[in-house]
């Protein structure tokens, strides 16, 4: 598939776009599978390929951050859940 086939995620589908600190993890998973099609689709070591590039990673980091927060979340929900089915 070329570059100019792959449809935009709806986060980027938008003006202005959705920020990364703004999006969901479904959100940031879409976009990376765009960036990362482009990766794959840009002639290697052109400026689309670096741009590409910096954006997949960019966009990776915050799905991990997002990942791990969510990750978080759900221990801390969880050990209430404990502490009130504890007996007193």
């Amino acid at each position: 598939m070329s570059t100019e086939e792959i449809p935009l995620p709806p986060s980027l589908a938008v003006v202005p776009n959705i920020p990364w600190h703004e999006q969901t993890i479904n959100q940031l998973q879409a976009e990376w599978n765009y960036w990362d099609e482009q990766v794959r689709g840009a002639p290697e070591w052109g400026a689309s390929f670096a741009f590409a590039m910096k954006e997949r990673a960019a966009c990776e980091r915050w799905l991990e951050k997002r990942l791990r927060e969510f990750d978080a979340a759900a221990a801390e929900r969880r050990a209430m859940e404990l502490t009130e089915a504890w007996p007193s």
